[in-house]
């Protein structure tokens, strides 16, 4: 044990065998008195500390806390000897860097290119026949009303993987209906794009339209206009049942229709869509009216007009699908295959509700470089939908840890990348869909509703839609919204924007660690930043610096709920604050997009009170003095000591701070697994966590609220993670249950009794559940299958199951691959093989 931790027990006075490790406990605790639960009496134990420092217990404390406090002393030494970062924490491992060459050898990027502004289209008129009982191919043609915006004998668009019938295209005048000649075409690879060549240039004043005929794939890729199927039991045999849908966002419309496929060309688009005459179609708007072809046995169905939008935004498909059968009118439907067709209730329920609260705002971005402004919104926004609907889940407390702390998990690495940052290849558009993107973009626009005021904000992102409306936006005109009408509203400094504001925030990578520094005989507290990076030796840089707001309270003046901005920490200055009778301080309240780190007197006080702090609060600093432990800065005695008592003392099992609890002790225990700290380890969680992981049972009940829910979904894997606990026993008797009987698992245990019983069980359970995954007829159930089967504690299974996953003939969808990949990677038996996995068989997962 490390020496710091013995010292707590010195000359302590030892009146019985287990006094010395009482001491131990409190005094690292801090607490003067424990209370406890004996048989369901309630007794107190007073530790009592001598003008000397000597330290006596006045009756021996249970085993509860007398095996907390040595393994926590234990556990935060040796996560601290095999945590700390190295010192040539920047070097790869020789395989990955061969891995990574490899994989940018076998797929080239494709140099982005935006298409030039002298075209853009007003109007799209698309028929579009898919063949999906013959070949798979699919055959239209599109007309294209454009508008010139600069005098040019070229038109430039997009197009993938379409053969375009070149004697087809051609460009007219409408004014007077005169053809413009094409002397040439081409198709351009580096921009996936198609050229068209003219005789004379366009003019500006003049409004033409461009037609093509086109036939295209209906691939399996899931994007573009792509085929799927499904499988239905007819006579005791499986009949597949093909359908065409569309995914396009963010630039696979392309890959179905010749069409200017970036987000800031907006135009009207009327759509036609063919299909056998047992089939049905849908698509973005209400359907107009259909024409029977019945010589080739097929039906057009015509769909009105849309407003103003993106081509990323259009979408239709090609089913045999029955509407949810309560539907009164039109404005709602809900379609789902016929033997699903009870499950669609809640959606039917709830989608007209959310459409309401969502239905007034259109946020698009002029390019992808600005795609946090509506994926962040749209993240932020449905949480207050959710709220708006469900006010008793309490979804709001869950913001931090699922958006805020998720951004921060991966904002913390030296790899970060900007938010808003200049898009240079095909690839690049792709990987902007993440968590900077979602998670980051979500928490930033939290952070500007928290500095603005509720009703500041609401104005001025209403203000920036009406003058947006059906355009083009980037982050300029949302500033500028929001500063106009926080200006009104006095709700900022006259001489401050946003724009100021909020520039470190979306064009630096990461975030910033704010230090505070007390005298405490002064009553002074100094605040300074810098970025927080999880091994800080690999920054080398200091220039990064962000406006930030900081708010806090203090035990003179109380309150945890203004989350305004007291004042601002801004460029490379620092700020000292004045204060009275300090005895401790909470900084950031309202968890904002950054970090703070205390001096250790005052992270002692915060982890003595955390009990008596809000749930998001307990979880915003434990968070926090994880990162910071992780990092090296703090010692892992902090975070280690308020977990400890957030575990021993939340009767009440509160959701949100045990969800990023259990969050980081999952890291603790996959990091030390395989460490001979690992025993260790276990005796510090089980010894805290004790109560909640026998409280906690699989007992059902479908009154109970949706936090109860929850918690017991939070808290069961933990509970049954080793396979002599009643938890997992439970859970493999459930298992039996319906593989013997046909029991019917409740959804909300289904995932933590069949990874359960099929990391304890062997082959025969494994085949059982991929059998029933064939037969699955719900997606979640399918995938909550999926997930299970690569719980197995057998690597020879795992392997198995990663080869399945590029397998044709396994009945693993390919969309269903990352679902196969996740659950090995995180297991602790495969999250080598996995490693392997995708490092030898790139080539063939890519293809």
């Amino acid at each position: 044990m490390d020496h710091k931790f013995c010292n707590l027990c010195s000359g302590a006075n030892s009146t019985n065998d287990i006094t010395l490790q009482c001491i131990t406990i409190c005094s690292f605790a801090g607490v003067p008195s424990v209370d406890l639960q004996n048989n369901g009496n309630q007794k107190k134990y007073t530790v009592n500390r001598g003008s000397s420092g000597d330290i006596s217990i006045s009756k021996p404390i249970c085993a509860l806390f007398v095996m907390g406090a040595i393994v926590l002393a234990a556990v935060a030494a040796v996560i601290t000897y095999f945590l700390t970062p190295s010192c040539n924490g920047n070097s790869l491992p020789a395989s990955l860097t061969r891995s990574r060459t490899r994989m940018e050898e076998d797929e080239p990027s494709v140099k982005y290119i935006s298409l030039p502004r002298s075209v853009e289209p007003i109007h799209y008129r698309l028929y579009i026949l898919p063949k999906l009982e013959t070949d798979f191919t699919t055959f239209g043609n599109v007309t294209i009303k454009l508008n010139i915006n600069e005098k040019t004998d070229e038109i430039s668009l997009n197009a993938l993987d379409l053969k375009i019938n070149e004697h087809s295209v051609s460009v007219r005048r409408l004014k007077d209906g005169k053809f413009i000649k094409v002397l040439g075409q081409q198709y351009i690879k580096d921009s996936q794009g198609y050229k068209i060549h003219l005789e004379q240039s366009l003019s500006v004043q003049d409004e033409y339209e461009l037609f093509m005929e086109f036939t295209g794939i209906l691939n399996d890729y899931m994007v573009g206009f792509y085929r799927s199927h499904y499988f239905i039991k007819s006579s005791n045999t499986s009949i597949s049942r093909w359908i065409a849908s569309t995914q396009f966002s963010p630039t696979d419309a392309r890959r179905a229709f010749p069409c200017f496929d970036e987000p800031s060309f907006k135009a009207k688009f009327a759509i036609s869509i063919a299909r056998p005459s047992n089939m049905s179609t849908l698509s973005n708007m209400p359907l107009k009216d259909s024409t029977v072809i019945a010589s080739d046995n097929i039906t057009w169905d015509n769909y009105n007009e849309t407003p103003l939008m993106s081509s990323y935004l259009v979408a239709f498909i090609v089913h045999d699908f029955d509407p949810y059968p309560h539907s009164v009118n039109n404005s709602f439907k809900v379609w789902t295959r016929k033997n699903l067709i009870d499950y669609a209730q809640y959606a039917f329920e709830v989608g007209p509700r959310m459409l309401s609260f969502f239905e007034d705002y259109f946020v698009t971005p002029k390019g992808w470089d600005d795609l946090w402004l509506k994926e962040g919104f749209a993240t932020y926004f449905q949480y207050l939908a959710v709220d708006k609907i469900h006010s008793d889940w309490q979804i709001l407390n869950e913001f931090f840890y699922e958006q805020t702390y998720t951004a921060m998990r991966l904002d913390r690495l030296i790899s970060s990348r900007s938010i808003h940052f200049k898009v240079e290849n095909s690839n690049d558009i792709r990987q902007v869909f993440d968590a900077i993107s979602y998670s980051k973009g979500a928490s930033l626009v939290n952070q500007i509703a928290n500095i603005l005021g509720e009703n500041t904000f609401k104005e001025g992102v209403r203000k920036f839609l009406n003058n947006k409306s059906f355009a083009n936006a980037d982050h300029c005109d949302l500033w500028d919204a929001l500063t106009e009408q926080a200006h009104i509203d006095n709700t900022l400094d006259k001489n401050l924007s946003m724009a100021v504001i909020m520039r470190g925030w979306i064009d630096q990578p990461g975030f910033p660690v704010v230090t505070v520094t007390p005298d405490y005989e002064k009553n002074v507290l100094k605040f300074s930043q810098k970025r927080f990076i999880l091994n800080e030796r690999a920054e080398t840089e200091s220039k990064y610096r962000w406006w930030i707001p900081i708010s806090y309270t203090t035990n003179n003046n109380t309150d945890l709920e203004d989350g305004k901005p007291k004042f601002w920490l801004d460029d490379y200055k620092e700020e000292s604050v004045n204060l009275t009778h300090m005895q401790w301080y909470l900084v950031n309240l309202k968890q904002n997009y950054y970090i703070v780190n205390y001096d250790e007197k005052n992270w002692k006080v915060l982890s003595d009170m955390i009990m008596h702090l809000p749930p998001v609060i307990r979880a915003q600093l434990v968070g926090d003095s994880m990162s910071l432990a992780r990092a090296g800065i703090i010692d892992y005695s902090i975070p280690l000591n308020m977990i400890k008592i957030i575990g021993t003392r939340d009767r009440e099992i509160i959701f949100v701070p045990l969800e990023l609890i259990f969050s980081e002790t999952d890291y603790l225990y996959n990091i030390l697994y395989n460490t001979p700290a690992f025993g260790v380890y276990e005796k510090y969680f089980w010894s805290i966590f004790d109560f909640a992981l026998e409280k906690v049972d699989f007992s059902e009940n479908p009154a109970d609220r949706y936090i109860i829910k929850r918690i017991r979904r939070l808290v069961l894997p933990q509970a049954c993670r080793q396979p002599n606990t009643k938890c997992a026993v439970t859970a493999r008797q459930i298992f039996r249950s319906w593989m013997d009987n046909n029991y019917r698992v409740t959804p909300n245990i289904r995932s933590v009794v069949y990874c359960t019983a099929i990391r304890d069980g062997d082959e025969v359970d494994w085949e059982f559940a991929y059998k029933e995954y064939l037969k699955a007829r719900s997606v979640s159930e399918k995938q909550t299958i999926l997930a299970a089967l690569g719980c197995s504690s057998k690597h020879w299974m795992l392997s198995k199951y990663l080869e399945m996953m590029i397998s044709n003939t396994s009945g693993i969808r390919k969309q269903d691959g990352s679902v196969v990949f996740d659950a090995v990677a995180n297991n602790v038996y495969g999250h080598n093989l996995a490693f392997d996995f995708i490092r030898n068989r790139w080539t063939e997962i890519n293809e």
